[in-house]
């Protein structure tokens, strides 16, 4: 396996046994096999660009530990998230803001807000999450790619078009078939 790191593939081509990638800031390559993570520039190619995926601009917030807080063990899951303690930074993360469609990644004051509130009515019967600390605007921003049913997307790159037409008329192949 070949990686090709930090190299902006400008055209994908897939030839009669093999693929070519175009560099824009180096020769071309041919590889047999080629696999896209590229995130939310998953749609940048041709072959890519008709995929049901989107952007998704998101703001996790790192928030000081508390006595009390520092005891929880596991991650919690709600409207968002809180994990443990990082024993390294001392710190927890809470979020995430989501920004659909958006691509943008400057901090944001108001989603460290929105991530504390979040967890605050999450968890109305209790009083601890009144203590999270957003104020000193500690976040990790970054933009994730997302389909609609938020599940993971691998595989080859599908003739895209080819699968919407076989599918078409799937209620009949289904007739057909009974």
């Amino acid at each position: 396996m070949r990686i090709h790191w930090l190299h902006r593939v400008t055209q994908l081509e897939y030839r009669s046994d093999h693929w070519s990638l175009q560099f824009a800031d180096r020769p071309a390559v041919k590889h047999q096999t080629v696999v896209l993570a590229s995130g939310h520039a998953l749609t940048d190619f041709p072959q890519t660009a008709p995929l049901p995926v989107y952007p998704v601009a998101g703001q996790v917030s790192h928030v000081p530990s508390t006595p009390g807080l520092d005891a929880l063990q596991t991650v919690l899951c709600y409207d968002g998230y809180l994990t443990p303690v990082s024993p390294q930074f001392a710190t927890h993360c809470i979020g995430a803001s989501y920004h659909r469609g958006e691509t943008t990644t400057a901090y944001r004051a108001e989603d460290q807000q929105e991530n504390r509130t979040r967890l605050i009515h999450s968890l109305p019967d209790t009083g601890w999450p009144e203590q999270v600390d957003v104020s000193a605007g500690e976040a990790r921003m970054g933009v994730r790619c997302a389909t609609r049913d938020h599940l993971p997307m691998a595989g080859s790159v599908p003739d895209y078009l080819a699968t919407l037409s076989q599918y078409e008329d799937l209620p009949a192949q289904r007739l057909q078939g009974l």
